[in-house]
C-alpha cells in the first residue's frame, strides 16, 4: 500500500459544504490511482487559512508521521493575501520560496518524492466574501497570486520536481469557455467541478511519482 500526503490550505481540505471528502482532489486522486491498480491511499493535510510557513511548521507531524511515499504540496492563496490597511503579503514571496524550498528538501531527506503545484487563480468573486486592498480590484483579483504560482515554477525547475501547473490549467480552462464563477464560485475555493479539473492534472504527476526508482 502507497501512501499520498496532500500538503495544503483550505483549498486542499476542501472545507466547503459543497465538496465532500470523496468530491475533494485527494478523494479523487485516491479513487484513480486504485482503479488504475495502484493500491494507494491519499491522506488530506490541508487546513484552512494555512501558508507554506504553517505547512513547515506542522510537516513533521501532519505529513512525515505517515511516512509518504509521495508529498503534494500547495500554498500561495493565503502567503499572498493582503490585509487593509496593511501593505505587506502575508509571506513576502521571497519566504515563500524559502519555505517551500525547505518542506521539498525535508521531504526528500524523509524518503518521499514530492511534486510541486501551483495555486489556482482567484477570480472577482473574492471581493465579495474578503476585504482587500484597492489594488487587487484595479489590477485583477489574480495579480499576487500568479506571482507566487510562477516562483512555485522556478522551485520545480531548479530542485528537478515535478510540477503540477494548476494556475495555468485553470487558465486555460477560462480561454476555452469555462464558467471560472461555476468553478469557485466565491472566487477561491474551488467546488465539486474545480476539485475534478485538479485530480484529472495531477494523477498522471502522482503516480509517475509513485513508480520504483522514479527519484
Amino acid at each position: 500500500m502507497k501512501t499520498v500526503v496532500c500538503l495544503g490550505d483550505s483549498i486542499t481540505a476542501a472545507v466547503c459544504e459543497q465538496v465532500s471528502a470523496e468530491q475533494s482532489y485527494c478523494g479523487l486522486i485516491e479513487k484513480m490511482l486504485n482503479e488504475a491498480g495502484v493500491e494507494a491511499k491519499v491522506v488530506n493535510a490541508g487546513i484552512g487559512g494555512h501558508t507554506s510557513q504553517d505547512g513547515l511548521a506542522r510537516l513533521e507531524t501532519d505529513v512525515l508521521a505517515h511516512q509518504p511515499d509521495v508529498v503534494t504540496v500547495m500554498f500561495g492563496t493565503n502567503d499572498q493575501s493582503h490585509i487593509v490597511g496593511d501593505e505587506k503579503p502575508r509571506v513576502r514571496i521571497e519566504d515563500y520560496e524559502v519555505a517551500m524550498r525547505e518542506i521539498v528538501r525535508l521531504s526528500r531527506l524523509a524518503g518521499a518524492e514530492v511534486v510541486l503545484l501551483t495555486p489556482p487563480p482567484l477570480s472577482d468573486g473574492w471581493f465579495k466574501i474578503a476585504e482587500v486592498p484597492a489594488f487587487y480590484h484595479s489590477l485583477g483579483a489574480s495579480v499576487m497570486v500568479g506571482q507566487y504560482a510562477d516562483r512555485v515554477r522556478t522551485i520545480a525547475r531548479t530542485l528537478n520536481t515535478p510540477l503540477v501547473d494548476i494556475y495555468q490549467a485553470f487558465v486555460a480552462a477560462m480561454i476555452e469557455g469555462a464558467d471560472i464563477d461555476a468553478i469557485m464560485p466565491d472566487g477561491v475555493h474551488p467546488w465539486a467541478e474545480g476539485h475534478r479539473m485538479m485530480a484529472m492534472e495531477m494523477v498522471a504527476e502522482v503516480a509517475g511519482a509513485l513508480q520504483p526508482g522514479c527519484g
